[in-house]
């Protein structure tokens, strides 16, 4: 009965989570030309809304961001007491990768 009570705090509490962040330096961003270069979105994979593609990693890192992705979303928590979220899917302004003096990068689009 101890333990069941543990799990249910464990689930409640944040400080029981594991690092569930990704970020795209820890990926290859190296690269001579832009289509070297992919969007991706860093930030918690556990976050209810996702995260806007604002960072830009060599394509060839791409399945790589993407399935540590996947196992990331795989370890959350579930959602438990904690109130539905709206997500505004407008609020995510698309910029475009390009390589910049050889390191993926992004910018805003000027077009």
């Amino acid at each position: 009965m101890r333990s069941l009570l543990v799990i249910a705090l464990c689930l409640a509490a944040s400080a029981c989570r594991l690092d569930t962040t990704i970020d795209a330096k820890d990926y290859t961003q190296t690269c001579t030309a832009n289509a070297d270069c992919v969007l991706v979105a860093e930030g918690d994979a556990c976050s209810p809304c996702g995260g806007c593609q604002t960072s830009a990693i060599n394509v060839s890192a791409k399945a790589s961001f993407d399935r540590d992705v996947t196992t990331l979303k795989n370890s959350c928590p579930p959602r438990l007491f904690q109130p539905p979220v709206a997500c505004a899917a407008a609020a995510c302004l698309q910029p475009e990768a390009f390589c910049n003096a050889g390191t993926c990068d992004s910018r805003p689009v000027t077009r």
